[in-house]
């Protein structure tokens, strides 16, 4: 079974967004813009727009946009986020 690029892509994409804004949060609770969390938050966003574009270059939008969401969903419950 050969798994189609745009949507390991969607599912990189979505590794990278729940990283990036995970540690958004811990900067955050540290009231310091400035902190070493928040610029790995920023790099790590910087990233996931970059595998985003090839995601749109390999799947069309609503596939894309689907695949994101669901693999979104399904990392935060495993993940436990609260």
């Amino acid at each position: 079974m050969v798994i189609p690029s745009g949507f390991l892509f969607a599912l990189l994409t979505a590794v990278l967004v729940i990283f990036g804004d995970t540690l958004i949060k811990v900067a955050a609770d540290r009231a310091t813009l400035s902190s070493p969390p928040m610029f790995a938050g920023m790099a790590l966003y910087a990233i996931s727009a970059i595998c985003w574009y090839y995601t749109m270059r390999h799947a069309g939008l609503a596939e894309g946009a689907v695949a994101f969401s669901m693999l979104s969903l399904i990392a935060l419950c495993l993940i436990g986020a609260t």
